[in-house]
Parts: C-alpha cells; structure tokens; sequence
C-alpha cells in the first residue's frame, strides 16, 4: 500500500474540471494537465489510528 493511501482519513473528492482551477504562475494559460488529467483532494493525518477508523467506516459502508 502507497504512503499516501495509508494517510487517508476521508474519501477523495474530484475537482471537477472548470476554467481557472490551475494556472501556470508565469501566464494567464490554463495548465496542460487540466485537459490530460483529473484533480482530486485528500485529506491526509499522520495519526495511524485516523487511518484505522477510516478503514472501518469503509469496510462497513461497503
């Protein structure tokens, strides 16, 4: 399992795909990877025990 799966504490959420989400600093240019990619945002904890319960809650919901 990825670190970053064993940090996760809440479901993902998609960032749906809008104008302006990310931009390049250096312009007005929407980044390349809005158009190749799906953004999404995690909540993360380094407390296992977040982890634990997360994992439970799923297991339950599923």
């Amino acid at each position: 399992m990825g670190v970053l799966l064993r940090l996760l504490v809440e479901d993902p959420q998609l960032i749906w795909s809008r104008r302006n989400v990310l931009m390049y600093p250096s312009s007005v240019e929407e980044h390349l990877i809005m158009r190749l990619a799906s953004l999404m945002a995690c909540q993360l904890s380094g407390h296992n025990l977040e982890h634990v319960e997360y994992l439970k809650r799923v297991w339950k919901s599923s």
